[in-house]
């Protein structure tokens, strides 16, 4: 049966008249897809390939699956797919080949996969290549989209021409979030839980994104059909249900994924059962959603106590996923370095910018109000909350980088690296950080622990799987500074000034190769020329990057 063993974007495609015959019977909103701009057709100078035989010569592999890094080696790549891995020779120039990448003394690694993301409409002009761009300039070439948008129909075509490569875009692998995807109406009662994952089942998804928390008889029927329909289930488990559904509570139904970090610290609560939360606390308005969070680290469970290790215990038992997202919330940690991080001046649209200043009626944007008191709480949460990922991790638990990203002052793809740094301040070696970003993002896309999943597709450097590969400048093992579209400022000490370096020379996608920096560059024209039609009176950051050709 092809939902036990088909690709997934695959599964897609042969259901597509399902799908469409399904559609009319649960109508998929339009006005999102309508805000939105078309894809540009790729063009014949976006990037080269597939090819008939694309040889990277004498790279150091750092796989993705946990081995030390080992070279050099020669990477034969056919088409999309990887066909062989042998050492190399240095001192000669292989043949036979319609492109040869000269990858000496320079790394290859898989290509990162996102497992948590969404595209912005109006956020971003309506315009999905910016997005795209910023994803592959940075290295992704797989994200899980939870969903990536309102309309379902719209993330299924955008993900075919992916595929196809008929559009310059990373992999898109398309999840439904409950009551999502431009779908009406209020679904209260698991039989309307039951019948929503069988319609999304139907149309050829085998993911259910990000999940906000419901009635615990809701979100069982939801998690329980998930699994009889061999779906993937992740969840965001809000405070407005998290006093009756925590992390422990939803695993136990069936819950594959936990993502940021919601249902965790109110599992293992000290004191009370609930959350202590100010009187006059209200979670619609911004403000207290976000600065009422942090507490929660003066009110649970201590590290290494025995709830602690509990919890641990449980999820181990269940092969529970954990997709911190961590990026996400940074700012609440330090909202000025958010506000004024290196790539807000060139690489944030204008539209982005508005979307992301203070305003109680914007989601996330909560700093309408923030003071130090707030900010100290969010340095102790994120301290807890790293060392329970840490020990998770330590226990043999799966770590995924996601990054949720236009939101709260965090971009596409910088999120994602910033993520990688976040993960190396919590404990983790680049080695853990580098399997969580490849190996263990495409477990929870392929499902192979799972008795009907199947093999890995991507996510290792590996003969026989497909061609998304990193081909680094410098080791990234060494510095995820360097890994940020903006590089890392090192002083060039023969110049005395500083520089940028930037370690991520080609981005290679189903078998695509794509120059990383010149889609960086279109980007920041994409910002430009959007900076030049809303005039000179745009209020957002206009300072040029230390140590790029702009500043000198």
């Amino acid at each position: 049966m092809d939902s036990m063993h088909g690709n997934p974007v695959c599964r897609m495609f042969r259901r597509a008249a399902v799908a469409v015959a399904l559609l009319m019977v649960f109508p998929v909103g339009s006005a999102w897809a309508q805000t939105m701009q078309p894809t540009p057709p790729r063009g014949a100078n976006d990037g080269g390939g597939p090819y008939n035989r694309l040889l990277i010569w004498g790279a150091t592999v750092i796989d993705g699956a946990g081995s030390p890094p080992f070279g050099p080696m020669n990477i034969l790549v056919q088409g999309n797919n990887i066909v062989s891995i042998t050492p190399a020779d240095l001192n000669k120039r292989p043949e036979n080949a319609d492109r040869v990448i000269d990858a000496r003394g320079e790394y290859v690694t898989p290509g990162f996969i996102d497992v948590h993301d969404h595209l912005g409409d109006t956020k971003i002009d309506g315009n999905a290549s910016y997005v795209y761009k910023l994803w592959l300039g940075h290295g992704i070439t797989t994200v899980k989209g939870v969903p990536f948008g309102p309309d379902l129909a719209w993330d299924l075509n955008q993900s075919k021409l992916s595929e196809e490569n008929k559009i310059v875009a990373p992999r898109l692998v398309v999840c439904s979030g409950w009551l999502g995807n431009g779908e009406k109406g209020q679904f209260e009662t698991p039989d309307q839980a039951r019948a929503w994952v069988e319609h999304i089942n139907k149309l050829g998804i085998n993911c259910m994104g990000e999940l906000f928390s419901m009635y615990p008889d809701v979100e069982a029927a939801v998690l329980q059909t998930a699994d009889k329909l061999h779906m993937w289930t992740q969840s965001h488990l809000s405070q407005n249900h998290v006093g009756r559904m925590t992390a422990a509570d939803a695993v136990k139904l069936g819950l594959d994924e936990v993502t940021h970090f919601y249902g965790i610290f109110e599992s293992m609560l000290t004191g009370h059962s609930i959350q202590d939360f100010p009187l006059d606390y209200n979670y619609n308005n911004e403000y207290d959603r976000f600065s009422k969070v942090a507490p929660l680290w003066k009110q649970s469970a201590e590290p290494g106590s025995q709830p602690w290790q509990d919890l641990i215990k449980l999820f181990l038992k269940h092969d529970t996923v954990l997709s911190p997202t961590m990026t996400i919330y940074l700012a609440s940690r330090n909202p000025m370095a958010a506000r004024n991080a290196d790539w807000m001046s060139e690489y944030v649209l204008p539209s982005l910018w508005q979307f992301f200043e203070p305003n109680p009626k914007s989601h996330g944007s909560y700093f309408y109000h923030w003071t130090s008191a707030d900010e100290a709480d969010w340095h102790h949460f994120y301290t807890k909350w790293m060392q329970f990922i840490k020990d998770y991790n330590d226990a043999g638990g799966r770590i995924t980088v996601g990054e949720d990203t236009a939101f709260i002052y965090q971009v596409d793809g910088f999120g994602y690296i910033q993520e990688l740094a976040l993960l190396q301040e919590a404990g983790l070696t680049p080695l853990e950080i580098i399997r969580a970003a490849t190996l263990n993002g495409a477990e929870t896309i392929f499902m192979p622990r799972k008795p009907w999943g199947k093999p890995i597709e991507y996510g290792v450097v590996r003969p026989g799987k497909k061609a998304d590969l990193l081909v680094f400048r410098q080791n990234p093992l060494t510095d995820f500074n360097m890994l940020y579209g903006t590089g890392a400022l090192r002083l060039d000490e023969k110049t005395g000034k500083a520089e940028r370096v930037h370690a991520l020379q080609y981005t290679i996608s189903k078998g695509v190769v794509y120059d990383s920096q010149k889609l960086l560059a279109e980007v920041r024209e994409m910002v430009a020329e959007a900076k030049r039609k809303a005039g000179p009176n745009l209020d957002m950051p206009h300072v040029p990057l230390a140590g790029s050709a702009d500043s000198k």
